[in-house]
Formats: C-alpha cells, sequence, structure tokens
C-alpha cells in the first residue's frame, strides 16, 4: 500500500428532526441587508438615521456615531459602503 491513505471522510450526518430556521433579508443592489443585532447592521442603521436628516451618510459621519462602539475603521469603511450600494447611491 502506498503512503496516501485510501480512506475518505465522510461528512457528520445531520441529527434527525432538527430543522434550522432561515432568516430572509432584503437584498438590493447584490447587497443584502445585516442580520438584526449585529455590529454591521449597527453601522447600517446609523447611516439610515443620518439620510434620514439629510446629513451626509459618509465614512467619517460614520465613525463620529460609532466611536463609542469596539468597531474596527474597515468594518466602518466597508459596511458604509455596502450600505451606499444597497441603496443604489454607489456602484455595484
Amino acid at each position: 500500500m502506498s503512503k496516501k491513505a485510501k480512506y475518505t471522510k465522510k461528512p457528520a450526518a445531520k441529527p434527525a428532526g432538527k430543522k434550522e430556521a432561515v432568516v430572509k433579508r432584503e437584498q438590493r443592489n447584490g447587497v443584502t441587508l445585516p442580520a438584526e443585532g449585529s455590529l454591521c447592521r449597527k453601522v447600517f442603521d446609523d447611516l439610515d438615521k443620518l439620510a434620514a436628516k439629510g446629513e451626509d451618510a459618509t465614512f467619517t459621519t460614520a465613525k463620529e456615531l460609532l466611536k463609542d462602539e469596539k468597531m474596527a475603521d474597515a468594518t466602518i469603511r466597508t459596511q458604509t459602503q455596502r450600505w451606499r450600494t444597497f441603496h443604489g447611491k454607489a456602484a455595484a
């Protein structure tokens, strides 16, 4: 027999009777709305509040709003761009 094992790992069987809940979230312009209660959703919600007031929803303003949150700048920047795409304010 060669040095390589000729065994394959079988996928684990799912327990019978348990069904996973599928949560449908809104999707626009190729971006799915983040899950309720997540850090990414916090960015979306804060940017929605800014836009409702007629203020600029930019990375800088989002960063200022989220300064008390323990969130990386990269997360805020990425979610700001995803928010803009979601609302059709940027290219997909």
